[in-house]
């Protein structure tokens, strides 16, 4: 048992160094980096020490003297027995058999948008779009965060987050205005163009690629067009397409899976407590769970009324991204906001 005498003063060193980083992080951490995954990095660290030290214990005190000069090897592989018995169970979120089987039959191709493929592609047409508007000299360009910091750094441009900006400033700036918001979609595999040529076969109303892949898009802008719409035309329904029956269900659970994915995100500590629906709703609440997020968001939002009667688009060719230009208007009655899908 003597490998345990000095066991007691190493475990009680680390435990302390934990439990201080752990303290530290309570007390001192902006709460926009307040997460769980950040949270652990306080006390992963010195824990995986201690983890090692346990096991190193535990090998020599059952060890013969014979053994001892295989402590070390011995050691390293109760580790990775205890590393990967401990390991939980990954969720998967994949296609059902019988979808995948449908797929497998009509040999359909994969059509949809998936985050993360020609990333490139979306600023280029971003930038494009920039180019285009012959940006009058004083305008101001701004982005949701964080999207401004690669946005500024690819094209040169001074591409601001807009969280900062006071909204008397917006509501006043007698120069263009350009916001640029990539957070239009958000990808669950649900929503993808062969699903929907999957369901429509199956109601009997087969699509063809090109049909699909235009639902697929009204689909995932649906909720980001009725909430932009809702924040800067409050007293005005939205302008929307209806959605064929087959493609409801779908929508459905598109919507569940995303409220499911952001009450389990990593920034749960922040945003508990709050309803969280969208990237929009995860911004306002994170940036300012301190001030009363609610009245930040929707027709709280800073920049809602400066644009109302903004030219509205969402370029889908890629991946959806919502870019609204507004040219300085007195205060002026909403309008109901029409979107031009362009691809």
């Amino acid at each position: 048992m003597r490998p345990l005498d000095s066991f007691g003063a190493v475990a009680l060193f680390i435990g302390t160094w934990a439990a201080t980083g752990y303290v530290l992080f309570l007390l001192f951490i902006p709460a926009v980096s307040f997460t769980i995954s950040r949270l652990k990095l306080s006390y992963w660290g010195p824990l995986f020490l201690l983890f090692a030290a346990a096991s190193a214990t535990a090998v020599n005190v059952f060890n013969s003297a014979h053994w001892r000069r295989w402590s070390p090897l011995l050691t390293f592989l109760l580790m990775v027995v205890i590393f990967v018995v401990t390991q939980p169970g990954k969720p998967h979120r994949g296609e059902t058999s019988s979808a995948r089987k449908n797929k497998e039959e009509l040999q359909l191709p994969a059509i949809g948008y998936r985050p993360g493929s020609g990333t490139w592609q979306i600023y280029s047409e971003i930038f494009d779009y920039l180019n285009s508007l012959s940006v009058e000299k004083g305008s101001k360009i701004y982005a949701a965060p964080n999207a401004h910091l690669v946005l500024t750094v690819y094209s040169g441009l001074p591409i601001q987050d807009i969280t900062p900006v006071r909204k008397p400033f917006l509501d006043d700036y007698k120069g263009q205005v350009v916001y640029i918001d990539m957070a239009a979609g958000m990808d669950t595999g649900i929503l993808d163009a062969t699903d929907i040529q999957v369901a429509a076969r199956s109601a009997g109303k087969p699509l063809s690629d090109k049909a699909a892949k235009e639902l697929c898009a009204l689909l995932y802008t649906r909720d980001y067009r009725i909430k932009t719409s809702n924040a800067l035309a409050p007293d005005r329904p939205p302008v929307l397409e209806p959605i064929p029956a087959f493609a409801q269900p779908l929508l459905e659970q598109h919507r569940a899976q995303v409220e499911h994915d952001f009450a389990s995100a990593g920034y749960d500590l922040v945003t508990r407590g709050f309803q969280i629906q969208d990237w929009s709703d995860w911004v306002a609440v994170l940036k300012y769970r301190y001030v009363d997020p609610n009245a930040r968001r929707g027709p709280g939002a800073k920049y809602a009324q400066r644009l109302r009667g903004a030219d509205a688009m969402i370029n889908i060719q890629h991946w959806p991204v919502a870019l609204f230009r507004s040219e300085w208007h007195p205060q002026m009655a909403s309008a109901p906001v029409r979107f031009r899908l362009v691809e």
